[in-house]
């Protein structure tokens, strides 16, 4: 098992970040028939995590290779990021294997 992360702050507009952080989890299930869990914390600082899973390596490559070659998908990052929703320096992206 293989998950994938993705972590970033929200640093304004937080009913705005979290409308957006589920759209586009939606829009990448859409894409590649992956579920892709949102996750925001409670307490402390609000970041937002992203989760999917897959089952094996070469299936997460697979996954990431469908979502980057996505225009549609790299406009609406880019769009977020130009709405500023989100500190950029905050975002950390990560892969894991079940231990």
């Amino acid at each position: 098992m293989i998950v994938s992360s993705v972590r970033a702050r929200i640093v304004k507009d937080t009913p705005g970040a979290l409308e957006w952080a589920n759209a586009i989890g939606a829009y990448v299930k859409k894409k590649t028939g992956n579920e892709v869990e949102v996750l925001v914390r409670i307490g402390a600082t609000q970041d937002v995590v992203w989760l999917s899973r897959h089952s094996n390596l070469a299936a997460f490559e697979k996954w990431q290779e469908t979502i980057q070659s996505d225009p549609e998908y790299h406009s609406r990052i880019k769009a977020v990021q130009d709405e500023g929703l989100f500190d950029a320096l905050s975002i950390e992206a990560g892969i894991w294997r079940a231990a």
